[in-house]
């Protein structure tokens, strides 16, 4: 597993020097735990066609929490900053 992978996804980020730094603050705090429960959640969740919501709070800040679909609100396209999540 690579730095960027989470459960062997490799998500596609944009060249952009934030989402590196959200990623690199997620490893700090040892959250990779939680992004990987995230992904199997959101994979459980559209194979058994569970609905949930287009993003709450300020997780939609987060790139990476985009990025494995856990909310559809691209932060980057909106200007939200990522500190805002993890905070």
């Amino acid at each position: 597993m690579n730095d960027n992978e989470v459960d062997g996804y490799q998500p596609i980020f944009n060249d952009n020097d934030e989402v590196e730094e959200e990623l690199a603050e997620f490893k700090k705090r040892n959250m990779y735990p939680l992004l990987q429960f995230l992904v199997y959640l959101v994979d459980f969740m559209r194979e058994n066609k569970i609905v949930w919501g287009v993003g709450r709070g300020s997780s939609v800040a987060s790139y990476v929490l985009y990025a494995i679909g856990v909310h559809k609100i691209n932060p980057i396209q909106y200007g939200l900053d990522w500190r805002e999540f993890l905070r």
